[in-house]
């Protein structure tokens, strides 16, 4: 750990913050983004740097995909729209298509 603290913690002020360069460094410094954490890093991405926003999104829902093997095929589409639209006119709520998979 360095000066600025544990490596979480700074991921958390990066996100708070709005930053995403940080953001995305320090998601680098963790073992392990939890999926939660890595859906909040995806809705920074598409506010902040549309252009990185696409691959973002598909790891998040790869993720989705594989680490929680119940979503049925309406859902990994409701979530495939969802990400998508993060960078549209209407992303300014978008956690409410998001909250079956936001508990953990």
């Amino acid at each position: 750990m360095g000066a600025a603290g544990h490596p979480y913690a700074a991921f958390q002020r990066a996100l708070n913050r709005h930053n995403v360069l940080m953001a995305l460094a320090a998601a680098k410094d963790l073992p392990q983004l939890s999926l939660v954490d890595a859906l909040e890093l995806t809705v920074l991405v598409a506010r902040k740097d549309p252009r990185r926003h696409p691959r973002v999104a598909a790891r998040w829902l790869l993720r989705l995909l594989e680490e929680q093997p119940d979503v049925t095929i309406e859902e990994a589409v409701l979530a495939a729209s969802s990400l998508a639209a993060l960078t549209g006119v209407a992303h300014r709520r978008p956690r409410r298509h998001f909250e079956p998979w936001r508990k953990e």
